[in-house]
């Protein structure tokens, strides 16, 4: 009985925190979290009924946020502290476990600037069921900022992998805002180019997208159609569904290629991102060619989209090698035939 009420309490109190994206533990995995996480919210918390830091601050000032943070073994533990920032990941989700995330502008203002885990704290240890508060410190510019800053406060058992998709921490979500503006309103999604390569040893067509503003882009259907170069048959289409796209941040999304329908040539790439409120549309060019990182992975593409040049250059390239076979059968013939008559000579 006391090990059922023991997992329902587990079950109750042991999420991992996010701001959009929500992650729980599996239950087979919940005996592997050692400790707790809970925020104490301070007044200038905009919403106490949420699970993260949503907190409206002031340019030029400082404040302690604390977090408390509860060992629940009787063995004695080791908790890391640290701040991440949010960024976006391969499959359009908000993410903040990214410890170098890609950086859109080295001049923005991260998250990272005005938050620190002070000293004490960035190593817990904590005794059997012993309880502690953890002390972050935010200090804002002195100049305003406009939109928000979005990270995480993260803990982590010492000694164990970081945070990843089968990790066993907290993510308690952080959002600073200045302005009292909505934040998920005016984002702007840009595409900064379409490459052919690899994604993780897999061939890929790899999208690099930007949101250039300090605001969240949320909800957002991704829909990706690949063509011959002049043709209207789609050859290979990718949709990706209720995106959330961080603010300021800068991500890949590669889309899984079929060697069998895509080879060296020319394609067409159409691209339509858009959620309630906008629409972003791209029509762009793709050439696929074989390149170091494809020939080292052993991957060998046919050319099967030969333009008019192309085949005439296959032509030529043709009789010019039959040619040289004729021309040396022909040669080995005649050597054949001397060949008895001078060794005859040399006798």
């Amino acid at each position: 009985m006391n090990r059922i009420l023991k997992l329902v309490f587990l079950l109750v109190n042991v999420p991992i925190l996010f701001l959009y994206e929500m992650k729980t533990v599996h239950a087979e995995e919940i005996s592997k979290v050692d400790f707790t996480v809970e925020p104490i919210f301070p007044d200038n918390q905009v919403n106490k009924n949420l699970a993260y830091y949503d907190l409206m601050i002031k340019p030029n000032t400082e404040q302690k946020i604390l977090l408390r943070v509860k060992n629940l073994t009787k063995e004695p533990i080791v908790v890391d502290v640290g701040i991440t920032e949010a960024t976006t990941n391969r499959y359009g989700k908000i993410d903040y476990g990214q410890e170098k995330p890609m950086e859109l502008d080295p001049r923005n203002l991260s998250i990272t600037d005005l938050i620190m885990v002070d000293e004490e704290f960035k190593q817990v240890k904590l005794k059997g069921f012993e309880e502690k508060e953890v002390s972050v410190t935010i200090k804002s510019p002195e100049k305003e900022f406009s939109g928000i800053k979005l990270g995480a406060v993260t803990f982590i058992k010492s000694g164990e992998d970081k945070i990843g998709e089968n990790d066993y921490g907290y993510r308690i979500g952080v959002l600073l805002n200045e302005d009292r503006k909505n934040y998920d309103e005016t984002g702007s999604l840009k595409l900064r180019s379409v490459s052919a390569g690899l994604d993780n040893g897999f061939e890929a067509i790899n999208l690099l997208f930007s949101n250039q503003e300090p605001q969240v882009i949320k909800q957002v259907d991704i829909n990706i159609e690949i063509r011959k170069k002049g043709k209207k048959k789609v050859i290979t289409e990718y949709f990706l569904e209720s995106c959330s796209i961080a603010p300021e941040s800068k991500f890949q999304l590669s889309i899984p290629w079929d060697i069998q329908k895509m080879n060296l040539g020319y394609y067409d790439v159409k691209i339509v991102a858009k959620n309630s409120t906008k629409e972003w549309v791209w029509n762009e060019a793709l050439e696929v060619k074989m390149t170091k990182e494809l020939e080292n992975q052993g991957i060998v593409l046919k050319n099967k989209n030969l333009g008019n040049h192309e085949l005439l250059y296959l032509i030529i390239f043709f009789i010019a090698v039959l040619n040289v076979v004729v021309i040396i059968k022909r040669l080995r013939r005649s050597i054949h035939q001397k060949l008895p008559k001078e060794e005859y000579k040399s006798c």
